[in-house]
């Protein structure tokens, strides 16, 4: 499995992102971020932690040029779009103009407790405030292969 981040390899805050420009060959580990960036428009504590997820219906597309200014490979890579209510009008944007690019987010299955993490990598333009839209390879994966294209009361949150 192969990670796609951001384009420019940057140290900000203690995060790492790490640039492949294309397909990484070996082993990287992410170093998670140990900041916490908010938005106005995330309540103080919303979606931050295990603790205090976000709850809202999934749903999957099938990549291309996400907002974050990379292309998304839906098949192959782990990702998640947020909301234009969190990510904002900005588009084709990276981490240093958009914070929410190349954040971890950790997604849990309600019914099969199953759980999964994932990258920021595009904004769902159709999505309420804390719906998201998962790549196919994603949305395979924590619904376990049997999602019919929207399923509901997921939870998910910021995990670096």
């Amino acid at each position: 499995m192969w990670v796609r981040q951001p384009r420019s390899a940057l140290i900000i805050l203690g995060c790492l992102f790490i640039s492949c420009h294309g397909r990484c060959e070996q082993n990287i580990t992410i170093v998670p971020c140990t900041a916490n960036i908010t938005s106005s428009s995330i309540a103080k504590d919303s979606c931050s932690d295990a603790a205090r997820p976000c709850v809202g219906d999934i749903t999957h597309w099938p990549g291309g040029l996400g907002a974050c200014g990379w292309q998304v490979d839906s098949d192959r890579e782990l990702g998640v779009a947020l909301s234009i209510t969190l990510m904002g009008q900005l588009s084709n944007s990276d981490i240093t103009i958009n914070p929410y690019c190349g954040r971890r987010v950790t997604l849990r299955n309600p019914i099969s407790g199953t759980f999964a993490s994932a990258v920021v990598v595009d904004k769902c333009m159709g999505c309420s405030e804390y719906a998201i839209d998962l790549t196919n390879l994603l949305f395979q994966t924590i619904t376990n292969g049997v999602g019919d294209g929207r399923e509901h009361g997921f939870e998910w949150w910021f995990s670096g």
